[in-house]
């Protein structure tokens, strides 16, 4: 029986602020993985979707999130042009003569809150009633980054001309997005 060097047991120990920091870090990714999942999957839906003839006449569009713009129903972020602060999320609207899907990524939220998501769809004029404002469509939850991820689906309303994502959130406080309106016709 030869015997050799006996082997050694090295224990290492993590401050525990290290770890917090290192398992936030590990949580971002994931989330940030997850919305690459959602978007790549989103596109071969598109790529499916293509093949058929009802899909045929699908389009996507990516607007960015706007922070805190003057806003309303009918006009979303372009109510008052130039106001909010353009984020780093961003909403990607898919449309077809059926349907609207919307995946919306916030990068810029507040951390682990829960924000309520709105598919508005409008006439796209300032004058009239919106055609499903006061609808929630969804929630988002971000994680400590305050990054989260949305994936919105609806029927396309008779007359509707544009669509725009809504979310905001009482977590710690009002905060809101929106995007500028994207043709669906």
């Amino acid at each position: 029986m030869a015997s050799g060097p006996s082997p050694r047991i090295v224990e290492q120990s993590i401050e525990p602020s290290k770890g917090r920091k290192i398992a936030m870090k590990l949580r971002e990714n994931v989330v940030v993985l997850c919305a690459a999942a959602i978007v790549i999957s989103t596109g071969i839906l598109l790529v499916t979707a293509a093949a058929s003839s009802a899909a045929a006449e699908a389009a996507a569009v990516k607007t960015t999130l706007i922070h805190g713009p003057l806003n309303n129903c009918q006009l979303g972020a372009d109510a008052i042009p130039g106001t909010g602060t353009p984020t780093r999320g961003f909403a990607l609207i898919v449309h077809g003569s059926e349907g609207v899907l919307a995946t919306v990524v916030l990068r810029d939220g507040r951390p682990d809150a829960t924000y309520t998501v709105y598919l508005i769809e409008t006439v796209g004029v300032s004058s009239g009633p919106p055609m499903d404002c006061l609808v929630p469509d969804g929630t988002l939850m971000t994680n400590h980054a305050g990054t989260g991820v949305a994936l919105i689906r609806e029927s396309l309303l008779p007359g509707a001309a544009y669509v725009h994502a809504y979310l905001y959130t009482l977590d710690g406080g009002f905060d809101y997005f929106d995007t500028a309106l994207v043709p669906v016709s």
